[in-house]
């Protein structure tokens, strides 16, 4: 009975894992294209977006357009990771079923978080 709670804790954890592994993802870089409505939206250093709704449109070409303002961008071969031209920093991705989730850490502790949903 000693061991009974952690063990329930340990195989919560693990069915936890599971279903998060599980859930519906990809590695088609295609999946990328096309307009995607920003719904989440969280910025560094406590900076409060006034405009959490953007429009971002990411084209075959090469071209990424957020809310009418044009850049090109690159796509890493495994479709995990891109980056905005002229910009240090890559943003990490993953594809969700309808939703875009993407990140991009600044410090340590301080990151771009955006999860947008398919227009």
């Amino acid at each position: 009975m000693k061991n009974f709670i952690p063990r329930i804790i340990s195989v919560f954890f693990l069915l936890s894992s599971v279903h998060f592994y599980c859930q519906e993802k990809t590695n088609d870089c295609k999946e990328i294209y096309g307009k995607w409505k920003t719904y989440y939206m969280q910025l560094p250093f406590g900076i409060d977006s006034k405009d959490k709704s953007e429009t971002w449109v990411f084209n075959e070409n090469g071209t990424l357009t957020v809310d009418e303002k044009m850049s090109r961008y690159t796509l890493d071969e495994d479709c995990s990771k891109f980056t905005i031209e002229g910009d240090l920093n890559f943003f990490s991705i993953k594809i969700t079923g309808d939703t875009l989730f993407m990140s991009k850490r600044v410090l340590p502790h301080e990151s771009y978080i955006f999860r947008l949903k398919r227009n």
